[in-house]
């Protein structure tokens, strides 16, 4: 007797655990689907979120803020300068879409409060 006749007597024979078996199967396999799909979804809606935000980074050199016995505070920065080759450098590494070279700066002076105003 070849093993097909053998596997179709034997579901024959026990319907009731060969029924149990396929449901708990088919269960499985359903959970698993469904996990899969919104797993896939999930990250399809993260990525839509991120580039609809239009995330964005700064390139800033450190500085450091010190306060004296009066209360002033001096800002010491690094004169550290990113050059157009390191831009292109940095942009090739991401999905970088483009980049505003604006530069930052400290004011202090006499006339700032005038300005204010």
């Amino acid at each position: 007797m070849d093993y097909k006749k053998r596997a179709g007597l034997y579901l024959l024979r026990k319907k009731g655990k060969a029924i149990s078996i396929f449901l708990l199967i088919m269960v499985v396999s359903t959970f698993l689907i469904a996990c899969f799909s919104l797993l896939a979804a999930s990250e399809k809606l993260a990525s839509d979120i991120r580039g609809a935000l239009g995330a964005a980074f700064y390139l800033r050199a450190s500085t450091g803020v010190v306060s004296d016995e009066n209360g002033e505070m001096t800002v010491t920065e690094n004169h550290i300068r990113i050059t157009d080759n390191e831009i292109k450098r940095i942009q090739n590494c991401g999905n970088i879409a483009y980049y505003n070279p604006i530069n930052y700066g400290y004011a202090k002076g006499e006339l700032l409060p005038c300005l204010v105003d």
